[in-house]
């Protein structure tokens, strides 16, 4: 992916964001040029079921058997957003004896 292209949003490592992009384009069939920090799931013409297929393949890619509570999605409103969730959680199950808090 090319960065400049398509840059990371702030507080997002490159390379997560990469790997965000390309879940994203490989499961929803869309040029990876389409998706921005503000592109919304539903811009990209993800239905719920292919939503919850991108959501399941970050969670298995970055946060192994922990997952995303419904209620944090559900307020997730873009792309960037999305990325900032999964930073969020990754920091905190880095940190030993803390519960995971968004």
């Amino acid at each position: 992916m090319d960065d400049t292209i398509n840059p990371a949003p702030d507080g997002v490592p490159p390379e997560i964001w990469a790997t965000i992009v390309e879940v994203v384009a490989k499961e929803l069939g869309c040029p990876e040029s389409d998706i921005k920090p503000q592109s919304t799931f539903e811009e990209l013409g993800a239905d719920s079921l292919e939503r919850i297929e991108v959501n399941i393949t970050i969670e298995g890619e970055f946060l192994g058997e922990e997952t995303i509570p419904y209620e944090d999605l559900e307020k997730v409103g873009n792309l960037g957003e999305y990325a900032l969730l999964i930073v969020n959680i990754m920091s905190q199950l880095s940190k030993p004896d803390k519960d995971v808090q968004i």
